[in-house]
């Protein structure tokens, strides 16, 4: 059965459309969007005119334009960016101590939502901001890690059984990622794309712009995106639908889509 495709939002107001052009767009385009997007805006009252799903762009928003834009607004979504380069980059950190002290037989915990997008999909962790760490290890694996702080708060483990056949297909496809100097892994760029989709309406609690920029990261650096596993996966799950839809709404910023 499709879905229908009002389920496949929540689609973008125009003003956040005009706000995912400038920062996933290229080049005048981004430019022209950034300056509609901005104007009336006050640097001051910035949190007051822009709403939580928006502030959630601010750091992409700065890493996009920060080569072509001197703007008082852009300045304020640098020390957003700036904010969460540091914070990301402590709970990393923490991260990669874990598994560096975990048994070298334990097999790397693989990285889920932001954590993994921020590793392996954006050109700096700052740019894509997250709260937690979720991470899934085989179940076998499971004592091997131990959370330290500031992680122990804020992890939360996926125990995956071993003898599940679609775990095993997800594992087998996995990459493994440099962390800090310790290794992880995150879902290989296919299973992201279909993950992403999956989980768009939950994907990250705190927004309902973030999902469509992190498929759009992954479309941009995959070019050797294997369509025919997309297909299949979207398939197994009933996301063959939602995922066109998907692709078509990104094809409006200038990101590469492919057709499933």
């Amino acid at each position: 059965m499709r879905e229908p495709i009002v389920d496949l939002g929540p689609w973008p107001t125009p003003r956040q459309e005009l706000l995912l052009a400038a920062a996933l767009g290229r080049g005048e385009a981004a430019r022209a969007a950034w300056r509609d997007w901005v104007a009336g805006l006050a640097p001051e009252r910035l949190e007051e005119q822009i709403e939580p799903d928006s502030q959630w762009l601010m750091p992409l928003l700065y890493w996009n334009l920060r080569r072509d834009v001197t703007h008082p607004v852009l300045a304020r979504c640098r020390n957003v960016f700036l904010h969460n380069w540091y914070k990301n980059n402590v709970m990393l950190h923490a991260l990669a101590s874990a598994v560096r002290d975990a048994q070298p037989a334990a097999a790397p915990p693989v990285l889920l939502k932001g954590a993994a997008m921020a590793v392996r999909y954006y050109e700096s962790p700052g740019a894509r901001p997250f709260a937690t760490i979720d991470a899934c290890i085989p179940s076998a694996a499971g004592g091997g890690l131990q959370w330290p702080d500031p992680l122990r708060e804020t992890v939360t483990l996926h125990e995956i059984p071993l003898s599940a056949e679609s775990a095993d297909r997800l594992l087998a496809r996995a990459d493994t990622v440099p962390v800090m100097g310790a290794t992880c892994a995150v879902l290989s760029a296919e299973d992201q794309l279909v993950h992403i989709c999956c989980q768009r309406q939950s994907w990250d609690p705190n927004t309902r712009l973030v999902w469509l920029a992190d498929a759009a990261q992954v479309l941009r650096r995959s070019p050797d995106l294997d369509w025919n596993t997309v297909r299949a996966a979207a398939s197994r799950l009933g996301l063959r639908y939602a995922l066109s839809a998907m692709l078509d709404y990104l094809g409006r910023f200038d990101v590469p889509v492919g057709r499933p």
